[in-house]
């Protein structure tokens, strides 16, 4: 069948067919010469090629759209096979190849519109595809998914083969948007819903799942801090999840065996630091945006164990009403054993601190915050701490004689080399302050740093104002 183009007034949907094949098979003759009704036992469209351009605004429901031709459509099966189908003029261009879709029972007229058992027409859909690909922050990341599996019959839903890939450099990325903007390359084997209420969706536009599970994630975010800091509020925050326009509700999400690699190039030194979090295990509840479900005494809450530097293991807890309008939430849990030199990848090149000596035996946690900040406690024992100031010069890390100077007088005079010391355990004071531009994560890590200086022996104050520290510089040439 040649090309099909079908256009209305201005502003209405847009389409481009190919249709090589379309069979009709136990078509009801006499029901659609004296009823204009459709219907028979199947239809199959053979690789088609659909391009969509959508409209300005949403166009009526599907059998007004037919009813000046037909009073209704009914199927007992109906298939497309082998389909591409692409959305022109959109920023993000989606694109899916070699689509299959199967459709049991399908019924188009207002009845079937309104019936809440049906989801798009139809009692049930099963669907396949090849690869799905769009855009996405245009022109900065593109993304892929390999292939989609859904079957609304067995409320299931799988994506693997997932990929978000920037396009640019983290330097590229702060001179193209005018500041700090990491570069985050993400890649999930696997991705599964179970539970998945499809007629809800189809319905309502909410989301409801009973269980998510995420396998293998790998996460690389790369920075560069030359640039000024992002001028807007980052949306990576508890209370953004108040603004999220679509209504969800998810029972459980699970995250098996995934890895976060960072990797950060302070205006200091060229170096880049490095630093990864492996072996993650976690889940988390009632991830939810629903007020019905969402409240102070039932809020999200998530536990999850992972491995720093693939050496020490994390154990972490969070309980965080993500409806609080203050953003207040909570976070506990423990860390090590390990040598505090794990932390010279990242600290020696980007802060100048290198840890010569000290082995972290056990640390505890207890953090809680807010828009304005975060406070709490920590207990590290740890012995045998030593540390160096460094300098950069000539491509390398070293430590000028000034730097030798303060560093042994910092080692004699402040840090407190040994936690308990004469059997006295020193508890650390948390506090910090939020800076709304960065992401809640940024709050957590800034709250064990002021804790983690406080408890070697940074004086309060000093280690509030060390972890509050930002880096910015000229842009990068």
């Amino acid at each position: 069948m040649p090309f099909i183009s079908a256009s209305y007034q201005p502003g209405a949907v847009r389409l481009r067919l190919a249709l090589p094949r379309l069979r009709l098979t136990g078509l009801r003759a006499a029901a659609l010469q004296h009823g204009r009704q459709l219907r028979a036992d199947s239809l199959l469209l053979t690789s088609p090629t659909l391009t969509m351009w959508p409209p300005a605004q949403p166009p009526p429901p599907l059998w007004q759209l037919l009813a000046p031709v037909l009073a209704g459509v009914q199927l007992q099966a109906a298939t497309v096979r082998n389909a591409t189908l692409r959305v022109a003029d959109l920023e993000h261009a989606p694109m899916a190849q070699t689509v299959t879709i199967n459709a049991r029972h399908l019924r188009v007229d207002s009845a079937a519109s309104a019936d809440r058992r049906r989801i798009l027409y139809a009692q049930s859909w099963t669907a396949h595809t090849g690869q799905l690909s769009a855009t996405f922050d245009a022109p900065f990341y593109r993304a892929a998914v390999q292939h989609l599996r859904l079957n609304t019959a067995t409320k299931s839903l799988s994506l693997t083969g997932i990929r978000l890939t920037p396009v640019f450099s983290p330097a590229q990325m702060n001179r193209r948007k005018g500041h700090q903007a990491s570069a985050i390359g993400i890649r999930l084997p696997e991705l599964t819903a179970k539970g998945f209420d499809f007629p809800l969706l189809a319905h309502t536009n909410q989301v409801q799942a009973r269980l998510l599970t995420v396998y293998r994630p790998w996460v690389l975010i790369a920075s560069d801090g030359r640039g000024s800091i992002n001028p807007t509020r980052s949306v990576i925050t508890p209370e953004a999840v108040r603004r999220v326009p679509l209504r969800f509700a998810v029972q459980r999400l699970d995250i098996a065996g995934g890895n976060l690699y960072t990797r950060y190039r302070s205006p200091r030194s060229p170096i880049v630091g490095t630093l990864s979090i492996n072996r993650f295990q976690g889940s988390l509840f009632n991830l939810s945006n629903d007020p019905a479900r969402q409240t102070t005494a039932t809020p999200l809450t998530g536990h999850a164990t992972a491995w720093l530097q693939n050496r020490s293991r994390l154990d972490v807890r969070v309980a965080i009403p993500v409806l609080d309008p203050r953003g207040r939430h909570r976070l506990w849990g423990s860390f090590g054993p390990a040598p505090f030199a794990i932390l010279n990848p990242m600290t020696a090149p980007t802060r100048f601190l290198r840890f010569d000596h000290g082995d972290l035996h056990r640390l505890h946690f207890v953090m809680q915050a807010d828009q304005q900040g975060i406070w709490g406690s920590m207990q590290a024992e740890y012995t045998g701490l030593k540390l160096s100031l460094l300098g950069y010069k000539n491509g390398e890390l070293k430590q000028p004689l000034l730097k030798k100077v303060i560093s042994k007088a910092a080692n004699a005079l402040v840090i407190r080399d040994d936690n308990p010391r004469h059997g006295r355990l020193m508890p650390g004071q948390i506090a910090s302050q939020r800076e709304r531009r960065f992401a809640v994560f940024v709050l957590w890590r800034q709250g064990l740093i002021s804790g983690l200086l406080n408890s070697v022996g940074v004086p309060q104050k000093l280690a509030q104002k060390l972890s509050e520290g930002k880096d910015q510089g000229p842009l990068p040439k």
